[in-house]
């Protein structure tokens, strides 16, 4: 949509938002591209089953395979470097 000045608007509801301002908060807070970036993600990787999900329900399915994948690797890493992770082994080898 176009102002009568040609500046480009966005309609959200009952709400436009200039082109700009909506640039401005991108670059302010660029999380938010993120997090549609990694749900759209999540959407891809699970197929049509990403798409029944509602956005709730993907990001609870984000984060719990984020979990335990984490988990995993700590006890695999765990198992390989004698008890620590690589994390815990660079820290104490004076790395950060």
């Amino acid at each position: 949509m176009q102002t009568a000045m040609g500046l480009e608007q966005k309609e959200l509801g009952l709400v436009t938002i200039p082109q700009s301002t909506e640039q401005s908060l991108e670059k302010l807070f660029p999380e938010q591209k993120y997090e549609e970036k990694r749900l759209k993600q999540a959407k891809d990787a699970l197929g049509l089953l990403g798409y029944e999900l509602s956005a709730t329900e993907l990001e609870t399915v984000v984060m719990e395979v984020e979990f335990l994948t984490e988990t995993w690797l700590d006890e695999y890493e765990r198992h390989i470097f004698k008890g620590l992770t690589l994390q815990e082994l660079l820290h104490e080898k004076g790395g950060k």
